[in-house]
Order: C-alpha cells, then sequence, then structure tokens
C-alpha cells in the first residue's frame, strides 16, 4: 500500500533537516511522535537544539510557549532513548555488569536554566529490614531564569543474589526555583520497598550496601 501524496517518510524528512543543515541555516528540530526515534544520534551535533514534543495535539501552543521562551521546560524522559532499535527494549533489570549505554537515559531533561545539587544525606546509614531511609539534598537555581526541577531518587543494590535493576527509579518531587534559591527536599523510603519478587508471591529485601544516586550526587546505606 502507498504511501499518501504529501506524507513523507522519517528518513526523507531528515534528508530535508540534512539540506538545512548544509546551508548553514541555524537549526532547531522538533520531533512529533509517541515514542523515541532511532537514527538521530550522528545528526545531534549538527542541530543547534532538538525539541522531543510527543504527541501535543492540533493546537501547539505548549511547543511555541517553549522555543520563544514564554515558558521554561522541566520534562524528563518517562523511557530510556535507544541509539537504535539492536538495543530495543531498554531494560534495567540486568547483571550490574552489562550496560546498553542509550542515548538519552530514563529521567533526562534539559531546562533553560542550570541546578547545583549538594549535601546528600541518607540517614540512618544502617537499616534493619522494618525500617525506613530518610533521603535529604539541596537543590539550588545557579541559572540566569526561574524554573522547576524534578529530583530523581534512584537506588541499587551493589552486590546481589537475585536478578535486580542496575538502576531504578523509587521517588521523585517537582520544584520551583526562583534565580539562586536554594531548596532542601526529602524522601521517606520504607526498606521493604527495596525488596525483589521471585517465585513466591513476597518481596525479599536482601542484606547488604544500596547506593543511592540523586542529581549526579551519590550515598550509601546498609540493610542489615
Amino acid at each position: 500500500m502507498e504511501a499518501s501524496r504529501g506524507v513523507r517518510t522519517r528518513e526523507e524528512q531528515l534528508r530535508i533537516i540534512d539540506r538545512v543543515v548544509a546551508s548553514g541555516t541555524p537549526t532547531i528540530v522538533i520531533i512529533v511522535a509517541g515514542r523515541p526515534l532511532t537514527g538521530i544520534e550522528s545528526r545531534l551535533p549538527q542541530w543547534d537544539a532538538f525539541l522531543m514534543a510527543w504527541l501535543p495535539g492540533t493546537e501547539g501552543q505548549g511547543v511555541a510557549d517553549v522555543l520563544f521562551g514564554d515558558y521554561n521546560p522541566s520534562g524528563k524522559l518517562p523511557c530510556s532513548w535507544p541509539r537504535s532499535t539492536v538495543q530495543e527494549p531498554i531494560n534495567y533489570d540486568r547483571p550490574s555488569g552489562e550496560d546498553c549505554h542509550p542515548l538519552f537515559e530514563l529521567g533526562h531533561g534539559l531546562s533553560y536554566t542550570t541546578f547545583e545539587y549538594s549535601n546528600l544525606t541518607v540517614n540512618p546509614i544502617e537499616a534493619s529490614l522494618e525500617g525506613t531511609i530518610i533521603l535529604q539534598v539541596d537543590v539550588k537555581n545557579t541559572g540566569a531564569y526561574s524554573g522547576s526541577e524534578i529530583v530523581q531518587v534512584y537506588i541499587s543494590a551493589v552486590e546481589n543474589s537475585l536478578p535486580a535493576p542496575v538502576r531504578k527509579l523509587y521517588r521523585f518531587n517537582k520544584i520551583m526555583l526562583e534565580t539562586g534559591e536554594k531548596k532542601t527536599v526529602s524522601f521517606t523510603i520504607p526498606v521493604s520497598e527495596l525488596g525483589l519478587y521471585t517465585d513466591g508471591p513476597e518481596k525479599i529485601v536482601e542484606k547488604g550496601i544500596f547506593l543511592v544516586m540523586v542529581g549526579g550526587l551519590t550515598a550509601s546505606f546498609t540493610v542489615r
């Protein structure tokens, strides 16, 4: 079945973009799709910027607001963006020695401002199976514009006998920061949530060292 007239394939559209870039025209690429698209990695350095609009509907006002600076974007990827179809699906439930290096990882997203993370703490550093851990981190807007940041908490076991995610999102919190403003963000996580399902109906929490990752910072705690 032939494609409808006027509807260009993805490769045809990419070739058009290539010609625009070759002309020396500053180029911002907007991708309108319901999923991450492969085949763009080699072209990214040639583009001045690109925006993943997903499926915004027919009006597109939100896309225009971001492009013209009326809205500071704060979205984060709900999935990892593969480099090629060979990587699909990207699954983080794998041995820690394996790594597929996606083009963009789960949780990636940029802003017109910048944020600095500091003072990540975990209490207690030794927790029981029935206990709870409290995480705190400072986040500061170090850029020239006010904006929102989604603070994400990833936790993984340093060593485990059961198949486990090498990184897993456990908590997130969206905060608004004015230029130069700093806030302390707290998360409370029961140790029982770190468990893994096996063949039985209950989660099993393995004892050992767990690594916490927040905004490029790392800390650890032990479950005894």
